[in-house]
């Protein structure tokens, strides 16, 4: 199982670092901490090194079981520390793409980028300072500035995975956001068997206002992405005759196990987003790894048969009926990612 540790994410610029195995601190003008650890054991020292620098760290259980760390006393970087904690475990430390957290990783399992830019050190010093060489790998390794800012939501993907899933959309993950609503229809008993992500609002702008980005590009749907002000259709097929068809504010509605981490921006938006009024939903797919095999298959299903319906006699004619697509007691849903 994988633990998250952490109080607190930050953002860091991502930049690329190749470093030998027996290789050096990989932080490069990042500003160093008063950092204070006993020896104890190496779960203990990331929970208390978290708690100290506000980092979070992501690590199998398995990795750090029965493993000691030694003590730590001064001023050290994030990656300074990580280094001296990990490195005689043979484990290091692997930034998420988003630059929000570290994943403990086990030595064997570095891996390359070919999407970084990658700068080349022939040899890194030891923390003794005498020179060692050794195979080497291409690591990402990150520059931390600054806490997190104000106005900014981010999720990577250890913590999207502990959330709780329905349909498995982005708008899911925006639940314990408190700047941002949902529709009074969202979640309806009435529509148990709905695909389409719940429409969301940020302070009170228009739900079609917002800004959603995968990878860096528009995801918003311009077709119509109000009509019926988000709510599912009275009418027999969803939309009436003199409307235009009705459309949704994403384009592709992605599930949420595909995503590497997700950056929400209710205000203080930096300049680089535009298009938006309400708030910027930025989402970061999975990469494949270019090294070994990996992947995943994953089913869920529900359906109407597992459900018992508790309605008033007046109502479960016209709820049977379900002449509109504001009733489905007959649905069956099923999810394969």
């Amino acid at each position: 199982m994988r633990n998250f540790l952490g109080m607190r994410n930050t953002i860091w610029p991502i930049a690329v670092l190749t470093l030998a195995l027996s290789g050096g601190s990989s932080a490069f003008g990042a500003t160093a901490q008063s950092i204070h650890l006993p020896a104890q054991s190496l779960e203990k020292s990331l929970t208390q090194l978290a708690r100290q620098t506000g980092v979070n760290f992501g690590v199998e259980s398995q990795l750090v079981a029965g493993k000691q760390a030694p003590a730590l006393e001064g001023n050290y970087t994030v990656e300074q520390a990580l280094d001296r904690l990990l490195n005689s475990n043979n484990l290091y430390a692997e930034p998420t793409d988003a630059g929000k957290a570290f994943i403990i990783r086990p030595m064997a399992s570095m891996s390359a980028s070919d999407e970084a830019q990658t700068v080349n050190m022939s040899a890194a010093n030891n923390r003794s300072g005498t020179e060692n060489s050794g195979d080497v790998i291409t690591v990402k390794a990150q520059i931390s500035p600054g806490p997190m800012e104000i106005g900014s939501q981010q999720l990577v993907a250890e913590e999207i995975a502990k959330k709780p899933t329905a349909n498995g959309n982005i708008t899911e993950l925006l639940r314990t956001n408190p700047n941002v609503q949902f529709s009074e229809t969202s979640r309806n008993s009435e529509t148990p068997g709905e695909l389409a992500p719940d429409v969301v609002s940020f302070h009170g702008e228009k739900f079609y206002n917002n800004n959603f980005m995968i990878d860096g590009m528009s995801n918003n749907d311009r077709l119509n992405p109000g009509v019926n002000v988000g709510e599912v259709g009275a009418v027999a097929n969803g939309n009436s005759a003199n409307d235009f068809p009705s459309g949704h504010p994403e384009s592709f509605w992605i599930d949420s196990s595909l995503i590497e981490s997700l950056s929400v921006y209710d205000s203080n938006v930096s300049a680089k987003y535009g298009q938006f009024t309400g708030g910027v939903i930025d989402a970061k797919l999975k990469k494949p790894s270019f090294t070994e095999p990996s992947g995943s298959v994953s089913y869920r299903t529900t359906r109407s048969s597992w459900t018992k319906y508790h309605l008033e006699k007046k109502e479960e004619a016209s709820f049977s009926a379900a002449t509109t697509l504001k009733r489905q007691p007959k649905f069956t849903k099923i999810f394969i990612t």
